[in-house]
Parts: structure tokens; C-alpha cells; sequence
């Protein structure tokens, strides 16, 4: 059971971290905190790209132009959904940054648990918006009648992973945030 921190702290108590890594933000140097922070959050966005990169590549591979269309055609919808995860990790990381200035570790595990409910909440909300109107949303997004059946495809596999990608990347900005950025970037990768 976590000690202190929620969530986030529950992570990385998972990855073999016994304490939170407060001092990167007290007593560390700035330029050494920036490096411990940034370097990983840097692999991290590289590594999203890449793996968006492969999902192009392979399916360039099967060399029908119709499918390419429709992969760069969703990828709105795949920021759409990134979009939603920064707006809750945004606010929820500022609010446990408070929480940790004003020494309240209860008030940590409630944002946590907050941001999870959030993150999970918002995915399953965009899965049934987006098949109730799935017809505006694959029109929206341009598709013709050439791409039509390859955009819902896509999007609907896409959209039906929303929650856990959701999660996923707003947990990961609770990690760094909590001074966790190199297990953050581990359970990206993985």
C-alpha cells in the first residue's frame, strides 16, 4: 500500500522506488534538475513519434495509398485524445505540486486519484461520443468514399484504446512531476 503520494507514488514504489525524489526539486542544482527532467521527458516525446512513424511505415508497406489516407487522416483524433490527457495532467499536476509545497500528502492521493478517474472517465466518454456520431466525426476528418472504410477502422481501433492511452500519458506527467521523469519514461516505452 502506497505511503505517500497515490498513484503515481504507488508506480514507482512498484519500480523498486522506496521514496519520492522531492530533493531533485530542493536541494538538487537547477541545471542538474532540468537534465534529470527534461533528458527523459525528451526520449519519451521521441520515442511517441517514433512508434507514430512505424504505425505510417507499416502500413505504407501494404502499398495501397487508400490506408496511408487514412492513417494521416486519424491522427487528429489521436491529439485530440493527447490533448485531453494534458488538460487533466495539467491541472492535476499543478494541484499536487501545491499539495507537496503545503505539506498535505492526503491531498496528493485525492488529486491522483482524481486525475485517474479524469483520465479513464474522459477515454470512455470520447469512445461513446465518437461512435454515436461516428459518421460526423470520419466526415469531419475528411474522409471520402475511397478512405471512408479504412479512416473508421482506424479511428474506431484507435478511439477503443483512448481510456488507456489517457491514462497512460496523464500518469506519466504525474510521475515527472512528482520527480520520477526516468521510470516515467520507462513505462512509456514499455
Amino acid at each position: 500500500k502506497p505511503s505517500y503520494g497515490g498513484l503515481a507514488t504507488w508506480k514507482c514504489q512498484m519500480a523498486g522506488q522506496a521514496q519520492i525524489s522531492i530533493s531533485i526539486f530542493s536541494t538538487d542544482p537547477v541545471w542538474s534538475s532540468i537534465g534529470k527532467l527534461a533528458v527523459p521527458s525528451m526520449v519519451t516525446m521521441i520515442v511517441m513519434m517514433l512508434y507514430n512513424m512505424a504505425d505510417m511505415f507499416f502500413v505504407g508497406l501494404t502499398g495501397d495509398v487508400a490506408q496511408v489516407a487514412a492513417v494521416s487522416m486519424v491522427t487528429p483524433a489521436f491529439s485530440l485524445i493527447m490533448t485531453f490527457s494534458t488538460l487533466v495532467s495539467g491541472g492535476g499536476c499543478t494541484l499536487i505540486a501545491r499539495s507537496y509545497g503545503e505539506h498535505k500528502p492526503e491531498q496528493v492521493k485525492v488529486y491522483s486519484s482524481l486525475c485517474f478517474i479524469a483520465s479513464v472517465g474522459l477515454g470512455f466518454l470520447l469512445i461513446l461520443v465518437v461512435f454515436l456520431l461516428k459518421d460526423q466525426v470520419i466526415a469531419l476528418l475528411g474522409a471520402n468514399a475511397e478512405v471512408w472504410d479504412h479512416v473508421d477502422a482506424y479511428l474506431s481501433i484507435l478511439v477503443l484504446g483512448s481510456p488507456i492511452m489517457m491514462f497512460t500519458a496523464t500518469f506519466s506527467s504525474i510521475m515527472r512531476s512528482d520527480g520520477q521523469a526516468k521510470q516515467s519514461m520507462l513505462s512509456n516505452m514499455i
